[in-house]
C-alpha cells in the first residue's frame, strides 16, 4: 500500500493549499479546533481551501506532499516514538483507504479473514403407493 498525508474523515490531504492569504505545505494549527492539525481535503479554482478536516498525525510525513511507500508491513508512526500503523483496506490507486495501529511497527499485517459458506441442499422424494384390495 502507499501512503500519503490523510484527513481524520478518510480523504487525502491536499496541499499547497491557500488560507486566508497565506500558502500551507503541511498540516497546520493555524485556528485549529481542540488543538488538532488540520489541512484542506478540497480546494476552490483559486487555489483556496473549500472544506478541510484534522489531519491523521501518525500518517502524515514530515514532508506532507510527500507519497510514501509500497508498504508491505506495518509502518512507524510520525507522531508517536514505539507505534506503527497499517492499512486495513487499499484504493484501486494503491493508497490505504482505512487504517489500523500495530504493536510492533515492524510487524508484517495479519491478512483479512475470509470466511467460506457452504450451503448443501437435500431433496428427499417420497413415492406412496396405494394398493386397492378387492374382494370377492
Amino acid at each position: 500500500f502507499k501512503t500519503a498525508c490523510m484527513s481524520v474523515k478518510g480523504s487525502r490531504c491536499i496541499f499547497p493549499f491557500l488560507y486566508k492569504g497565506k500558502e500551507y505545505t503541511e498540516c497546520t494549527l493555524y485556528q485549529a479546533s481542540g488543538g488538532n492539525p488540520w489541512c484542506a481535503t478540497a480546494l476552490k479554482a483559486d487555489g483556496n481551501m473549500q472544506s478541510w478536516s484534522a489531519c491523521v498525525k501518525d500518517v502524515c510525513l514530515p514532508d506532507a506532499t510527500a507519497v510514501g511507500g509500497p508498504h508491505d508491513k506495518c509502518v512507524p508512526s510520525t507522531s508517536t516514538e514505539g507505534k506503527g500503523w497499517c492499512a486495513t483496506a487499499v484504493g484501486e490507486d494503491g493508497f490505504f483507504t482505512t487504517m489500523d495501529f500495530c504493536s510492533d511497527p515492524n510487524c508484517v499485517p495479519t491478512p483479512p479473514t475470509t470466511t467460506t459458506t457452504t450451503t448443501t441442499s437435500t431433496t428427499v422424494t417420497t413415492t406412496t403407493v396405494t394398493t386397492t384390495k378387492t374382494t370377492a
